[in-house]
């Protein structure tokens, strides 16, 4: 049985300069995001920074094949950098946020209506599409 990328003819290298680029982004957030959970104590958030560096291993994989443009590439980059700063950049006190833990993911753009998480992960869910 034929793979459908063999028959695919690659006009773009795997590593052009966007994309070393935007994996070197992406790979120093994601280490610093890890390290940052890790000694923090907040051992959830690390787990998540360990599966998004597997969700970008799978995209690799993925563009090594089918050659994502340089667009995309940048714009699953920048829904990394979003999602791992929800968790680790902390708001202040007077922000109204939802549950305990006072970080970006918590906090209520539109009280009781829309969250800093649900546009990520609106943002998120429409790039991968």
């Amino acid at each position: 049985m034929t793979k459908f990328w063999q028959e695919y003819e690659h006009d773009e290298p795997f590593w052009n300069p966007q994309v070393k680029a935007a994996s070197g982004l992406t790979i120093t957030f994601l280490l610093g995001a890890a390290i940052i959970s890790l000694s923090s104590g907040n051992d959830w958030f690390f787990v998540n920074a360990i599966m998004m560096g597997v969700v970008f291993v799978i995209l690799g994989y993925i563009h090594h094949h089918v050659r994502l443009n340089n667009a995309t590439i940048w714009a699953l980059s920048g829904w990394c950098v979003l999602h791992m700063a929800g968790g680790l950049i902390p708001v202040p006190a007077t922000w109204p946020i939802e549950g305990d833990i006072q970080v970006l993911y918590s906090w209520w753009l539109i009280p009781d209506y829309l969250k800093y998480d649900n546009i990520v992960h609106a943002y998120g869910f429409g790039v991968t599409t």
